[in-house]
């Protein structure tokens, strides 16, 4: 009876020691299988991604290992709710890069596409006000650029006239390009004589009753 227990025990010591063994196995199986993914991430061709969205480009370039800049028509950015597609990267497609390197893709919104699509030529801004003209380059506002200057062609007290524009009215447009203004104001300033407004004799201002006369408060 004594040996049957003896074997009995050492049945049971054995089967625990299975136990113990393959679950540290399992245990480091995770990282084994971790450090076989990592290693597996080597050179790799860009894909195709011109048309995508930039979140799918994104998912992407990240499970090859690669880092993304998205970069938008005069830097805007790409908001979650905003279609962001991609016409134009690089690396070009099917060049061979590296673990981390960075890939740069070039996006339109679909806001903006709309309005190059609409706007052949540049429109004329010239002698609209600036509210107006901002209106029509809303779509595009992150490529637009705009200044002001002081100037005696308009009347005093007008400060939101278009007086240029760059390109000029009827020049036709490339997708992406640019485009600034300049704003004109004349509040009286330089100007010389007994002008109204509260202009002195000598053509300098004062202050105090400045713009009262114009209504302006």
């Amino acid at each position: 009876m004594a040996r049957r227990n003896s074997n009995a025990s050492g049945c049971l010591i054995f089967f625990i020691l299975a136990a113990i063994v393959g679950g540290c196995n399992q245990l480091f199986k995770g990282d084994d299988d971790e450090a076989v993914a990592a290693q597996s991430v080597g050179p790799t061709a860009v894909p195709a991604l011109i048309g995508k969205q930039v979140s799918t480009a994104e998912d992407q370039l990240e499970s090859l290992g690669l880092d993304v800049d998205a970069i938008g028509i005069g830097n805007s950015s790409c908001y979650t709710d905003v279609d962001c597609t991609i016409y134009r990267i690089k690396p070009a497609v099917g060049a061979i890069v590296d673990p981390g390197e960075t890939i740069e893709v070039w996006f339109y919104t679909r806001a903006q596409l709309s309005w190059y699509r609409k706007h052949k030529t540049m429109p004329n801004l010239v002698g609209m006000s600036e509210k107006r003209a901002k209106k029509l380059l809303e779509p595009i506002e992150d490529a637009t650029d705009s200044d002001s200057k002081e100037v005696t062609s308009l009347p005093v007290g007008v400060d939101d006239r278009v007086i240029s524009q760059s390109p000029k009215a009827g020049t036709r447009i490339k997708f992406g390009r640019g485009i600034k203004f300049v704003v004109g104001f004349n509040y009286g300033w330089s100007g010389s004589g007994s002008g109204g407004g509260g202009d002195g004799d000598d053509g300098s201002v004062n202050w105090p009753n400045f713009g009262r006369d114009r209504g302006w408060f």
